[in-house]
C-alpha cells in the first residue's frame, strides 16, 4: 500500500482518469494492478474509518452514531467522485496533460518541496473539480425539471388531425416541390430499457441504466435524458453507412436514391438536418460518415422536428443555438461503442465540434407546443429560400414526428401504413411534399405514390421491418 501511495503522489492523473475513457490518455502497462491497490487502499481505509468511527463515538446515543457515520460516508462518497471527476475533468480542458505511464510501481524518494507542491496541485485540482461538478449538475438539474414539467402541464400527444381544409393539386395551385428522405434513428437506449420485450431482462437493463446514470451524476451526461443510442443502435446505423457504400449501381431505383443520399455528382442537390437529439444527431453522423468526409459538409440541427413525447428521452440538453454535449458511449477508449466506430473517418467527438450546424436549433419544444406547429415549422423551413435552397432534405429524425408528419399532410381518406405505425430503426422512406397556394392561403401535400420505403421500411403489426425494397 505504501508503494501504491508513493506511486499514486507522482502520477497525480490517478488510474481513474484513464477509466474515464478520456480521448488521446494513455492507458498504463500496470493499469490492473494499481487498480488493485488502489481499491485494496479503500477497502482499508473504509474498514479503518467504520472501526475508528464505532470506538471514537461509542459514547454517544444510536441515532447520533447513525450521523456520524452517515457523514463519514458521505465525505468518503464525495471524495471518492472527486477522484474520478477531477482529473478527467482537467484533461478535457487541457489544465493539466497525461503523463508517461510508469513501466512498474516503485517507491520514488520525494523531497519535501516536491510533496508540497504536489499536494497544492491536488487541493487546485480538487476545487475545479469540485466547480464542474456543481456547474454539471445545476444544468443537468434544470433540464431534468424542465423534463418533468413538460410531461405533466405541456400540450405534446394531442392527436393530430389532417388539416380542416385540406389543398390538393386539384383544388390549389402547386407552388414548389421537395424531396424528401425520412431517416429514423437508431435504437436508444431509453428503448433498449423499456421498449424491449418484458422478461426477466428487464431488471437487469433498469440495473445497468440506473447504475450508468448514477455513475454519470457529476457529468453533463445522461442515458435517460436525451438518450443515446444503444449498442444495438450504433450497429444499426453502421448498417446504414454500409448499405450506402453497396448499392447497386446507378442505373436502377435503389441506385438513383443512394446517389442522391450520399450526394453524388449527377444527383440533385440535397441538404441534411437533423434533430436536436442526441440518437438523432449520431445516427446521421454514422449512417452519412462517408458522405460527410468526402463533402466536408454541416448537418443542420432543427429543434422543430425534436420527438413527439413526453418522456424524459425527448428533452435534448442542447440549449439554443448550441450542440449537445457527445454521449460518453461513443467516445470511450475502452466503451464497446469506440470499437465498433473506429472505422469512421473522424472521432465522434470531433464530428460533433465539426460537422454540426446549430444555427436553427432554437432549443427544447416549449410546453404551449404542439406536434401539428412544429410540423408546420419545418415545412415552412423547407420552402424556405434563404434556409433550405436545394431541392431535397435529408432528415435525420424520430417516429412519432415522420407518423404525425404523414398524418397531417395525406390525403384524409387515405388509408396508408405510415399514419398508423412506426419506420423500423434506421429505417429510410422518401416522400414528395408540395407546397400548394389557394389565394393567400397556403398549406402542404404529400402525394401518396410518392412514399418509397429505401431501408427497412415501416413496422408490421407483428413488429419486425418489412424487408428492404424500393418502390418501382
Amino acid at each position: 500500500l505504501r508503494q501504491c501511495a508513493f506511486w499514486h503522489c507522482q502520477s497525480a492523473p490517478t488510474f481513474a482518469v484513464d477509466l474515464r475513457f478520456i480521448p488521446n490518455t494513455h492507458l498504463s502497462e500496470n493499469l490492473f494492478v494499481g487498480a488493485a491497490w488502489l481499491l485494496l487502499a479503500y477497502a482499508v481505509q473504509i474498514c479503518a474509518g467504520f472501526w475508528f468511527t464505532m470506538a471514537f463515538f461509542a459514547f454517544l446515543p444510536d441515532y447520533a452514531l447513525k450521523y456520524a457515520l452517515f457523514g463519514f460516508f458521505g465525505v468518503l462518497f464525495v471524495h471518492s467522485i472527486l477522484y474520478v471527476a477531477c482529473p478527467s475533468f482537467l484533461l478535457r480542458r487541457g489544465y493539466i496533460k497525461p503523463s508517461t505511464p510508469h513501466a512498474r510501481i516503485e517507491p520514488r524518494p520525494l523531497s519535501k518541496h516536491k510533496l508540497l507542491n504536489n499536494v497544492f496541485n491536488k487541493v487546485e485540482m480538487y476545487f475545479r473539480g469540485w466547480f464542474h461538478i456543481m456547474n454539471a449538475t445545476m444544468v443537468k438539474s434544470q433540464f431534468t425539471l424542465y423534463a418533468l414539467f413538460f410531461a405533466v402541464f405541456s400540450n405534446e400527444g394531442r392527436k393530430t388531425r389532417t388539416q380542416k381544409l385540406q389543398l390538393t393539386p386539384e383544388n390549389s395551385n402547386l407552388a414548389g416541390k421537395k424531396t424528401v428522405y425520412l431517416f429514423r434513428h437508431g435504437e436508444s437506449k431509453w428503448n433498449y430499457c423499456f421498449n424491449r420485450k418484458l422478461g426477466p431482462g428487464i431488471f437487469a437493463r433498469l440495473l445497468m441504466t440506473f447504475g450508468s446514470e448514477f455513475f454519470l451524476f457529476p457529468y453533463l451526461d445522461s442515458e435517460m435524458l436525451d438518450s443515446p443510442l444503444s449498442d444495438m443502435g450504433v450497429d444499426q446505423a453502421i448498417a446504414v453507412r454500409d448499405f450506402l457504400r453497396s448499392a447497386p449501381d446507378a442505373g436502377d431505383a435503389a441506385g438513383e436514391h443512394v446517389n442522391v443520399l450520399l450526394g453524388g455528382p449527377s444527383a440533385p442537390e440535397s441538404v441534411i438536418v437533423s434533430s436536436n437529439l442526441r440518437r438523432a444527431i449520431s445516427t446521421v453522423l454514422i449512417g452519412f460518415s462517408d458522405r460527410i468526409a468526402k463533402t466536408n459538409e454541416s448537418v443542420a440541427i432543427l429543434s422543430s422536428i425534436q420527438e413527439m413525447t413526453r418522456n424524459i428521452d425527448g428533452i435534448s440538453m442542447a440549449p439554443a443555438l448550441s450542440v449537445p454535449p457527445v454521449p460518453h458511449t461513443e467516445t470511450g477508449r475502452l466503451a464497446k461503442q469506440v470499437h465498433r466506430l473506429a472505422s469512421l473517418e473522424k472521432p465522434m467527438h470531433e464530428l460533433y465540434e465539426a460537422s454540426l450546424d446549430p444555427s436553427d436549433n432554437q432549443g427544447n419544444k416549449p410546453f404551449s407546443s404542439r406536434i401539428s406547429d412544429r410540423i408546420r415549422q419545418f415545412a415552412d423551413w423547407c420552402f424556405d429560400a434563404e434556409k433550405c435552397k436545394k431541392p431535397v432534405v435529408i432528415i435525420g429524425g424520430h417516429s412519432g414526428f415522420f407518423k404525425h408528419l404523414l398524418r397531417k399532410y395525406l390525403p384524409a381518406n387515405v388509408q396508408h401504413p405510415g399514419k398508423e405505425t412506426k419506420i423500423s430503426n434506421c429505417g429510410i422512406v422518401k416522400v414528395e411534399i408540395q407546397k400548394l397556394q389557394l389565394g393567400d392561403q397556403t398549406g402542404y401535400y404529400i402525394d401518396p405514390q410518392s412514399i418509397e420505403e429505401i431501408h427497412g421500411g415501416f413496422i408490421t403489426k407483428k413488429g419486425k421491418a418489412k424487408p428492404n425494397k424500393v418502390a418501382a
